[in-house]
Parts: C-alpha cells; structure tokens; sequence
C-alpha cells in the first residue's frame, strides 16, 4: 500500500524486505506490527502500556549504548531542530492539551525520528485548528488527554502553511477541514498510561514510564493538577531544575532525560513561553525535574498521560526508512 496522497509514503512489503537484507532490524516484522499499524490500516493504534512497555525499553538501551560514547542528542541538541519550530506560547486559551500534544509532541517526536536517521520534513503545525476541531469548534474549557490522543490517532495535526499561524485570539474555521487530507499525512501513535482496568498508572509507576520514555527518546504529554514555579533553582547535582508549587489544571509535556551522580532526570516542556532561563543549554521553555520531583508531580487529585509512539510526516518518495525510524532496529 503507498497511497502517498492520503498518509505520505508508507512502508509496504517491498521496504520491509529491502531493509531486512541490508541487516537493519532483526525482528522488524514484529516491531512493525506493533508499532507501525498504519501500513494497511487507516489510523495509528493507540497502545497499551503493558503492550508497549518491553520494545520502550530495548529502545532506552539502544539510547544507553550511544551515551556511552557520546552520540546520543536530545531533540533540542539536534541539527534538524530550529528556533521558532515550536509555538511560543498557549496565550490567554485553555489550549494546553493541544499545544501539549500537537505542537510539544508532535514536533518534539518529529525531530528526534530525523535526528535518528528518518528521511521526514519538519514544519511549523498549528496545534490550534486540531485542538479546537476536536472540541466541535469550542474554545470553552479545556480538553483531557485521551480526547487529544483520540483525534491526533483519527486526524492528525495541520501545518501552519494552510491554516494559519497559531494564534490564541483565532475562532474555529470551518474551512480548516478542507485541509482534513494534509492532517491525514500528520497522524500520532499514543501509548496511554493506564493499567489494564483503563485507569491512569498510579504516581510510582508514572514516574517509571515518563522517565523510561523520556530516556528511549519519546515524548510524553500529561494532564494533572500540581503547578510548577516560573524560573529554575540549582540542586545538589548541580542540574537546573525547576520546582513545584501551589495547583492548576493543565497540561504539558516531559522530551529529554539525562542522569547525573545516579539521579535521573526528566526534561518538563511547558507551553506558556520561555519562562525558565536556561543556563546548561536546555530551551528556556521548561526545566529539569529529578524523579522524586516527577513523581510528586504525577500524585496530583487526578493525573493522565500518554506517550507520542511516533509521528507521521510527509517525506521522501525514494526513501526506504520505515516511519518511525526506530522500526529499522
């Protein structure tokens, strides 16, 4: 199947065997299956944890051994990442999930798949048009997790190109959908963070799968109730990070993870601006959290969160990469 029109190019047969005699991934066919699900079908499959759990973490391995020797980036270290690829702020909307999940996300996951070697375009999207869509055209209220996940799985996310810059005072535009197709070409693979009974992992094992993510190089947007301070203090590893205080509703995104003297550390997006002056070369729109201050973060009244498995994006018509690149391993 390379229906370009509808998903950009898509991985048939032809690649996988292709890919399988130049020795690139020893069980390609299972990781394909599990990970990859839009060959042949119309949508990304939204996982299980407990179905995505083994393969994050043969992937933070992976991640480990170019560590190790230093060729390892996170997304804002890479070559293919620019200044203003990421909206600056969410503005005075309730968009936080959207500007999470299809603006955070999206590009965040993007960077790194090319970073690691996939043959995709990286743009500017418009996390607005797919957040509001979602809500039938509602800017009241906010939005949950799952509601974003669901519609970034069936949609996609719309480039900037043709619906427009993101712009907080924007109202719904019916004429957005005309674009549907292009959407279609952007679609995201979630993995939600719940336990088999579909209720959000408790705070000890969200921490663990956040920090597991963030280490295999994924994105994870989450939904919760505990605020974090403008700005960043020093700890006693002397990381930049920044601390939680006082409660909200919102939603924001963990990209990035590095250990240092044994502690682990997760980076924190937010998506009001550049708010947390960075010093150690992370961007000025979040800040590090150790694991101890992430699991605090996800003891809120009510937490949920899911991770970006990969993403779709236009990309080259001779380009034998499986999309994501991780499903070449």
């Amino acid at each position: 199947m390379n229906d370009e029109n509808k998903f950009g190019w898509i991985a048939n047969e032809v690649d996988r065997r292709s890919c399988r005699a130049k020795g690139i991934a020893a069980a390609i066919d299972t990781v394909h299956d599990l990970i990859c699900p839009w060959d042949g079908t119309d949508k990304p499959t939204i996982i299980t944890y407990a179905d995505y759990s083994a393969h994050l973490a043969a992937l933070a391995e992976e991640a480990d051994l170019l560590r190790e020797v230093g060729l390892y980036r996170n997304w804002w270290e890479r070559q293919s990442y620019r200044d203003g690829l990421l909206i600056e702020s969410q503005g005075s909307i309730g968009s936080c999930a959207g500007v999470s999940y299809f603006d955070r996300c999206y590009i965040t996951t993007l960077v790194n798949q090319i970073g690691n070697g996939s043959e995709q375009s990286v743009e500017p999207v418009n996390a607005l048009a797919s957040w509001l869509i979602s809500k039938g055209g509602s800017r009241s209220g906010g939005q949950t997790i799952a509601a974003v996940v669901q519609f970034g799985s069936e949609l996609g996310v719309y480039p900037a190109a043709l619906v427009g810059e993101y712009d907080a005072s924007s109202r719904y535009d019916s004429g957005w959908r005309r674009f549907d197709s292009e959407a279609n070409k952007r679609q995201m693979g979630a993995c939600l963070l719940e336990d088999s009974n579909g209720w959000s992992l408790d705070a000890g094992d969200m921490a663990d799968a956040i920090l597991l993510a963030c280490r295999a190089g994924k994105t994870v947007e989450i939904g919760q109730s505990i605020g974090v301070r403008s700005g960043r203090t020093m700890d006693s590893n002397g990381v930049s990070v920044v601390q939680l205080a006082g409660g909200w509703a919102h939603a924001t995104a963990f990209s990035g993870w590095k250990i240092v003297n044994g502690a682990e550390y997760a980076y924190w997006i937010n998506s009001h601006g550049r708010l947390y002056e960075s010093n150690d070369g992370s961007p000025a729109i979040g800040g590090w959290m150790s694991k101890d201050t992430v699991k605090r973060f996800c003891s809120s009244k009510y937490c949920d969160a899911a991770i970006c498995t990969y993403v779709e994006s236009p990309h080259g018509k001779d380009n034998l990469n499986l999309n994501p690149v991780e499903a070449l391993r």
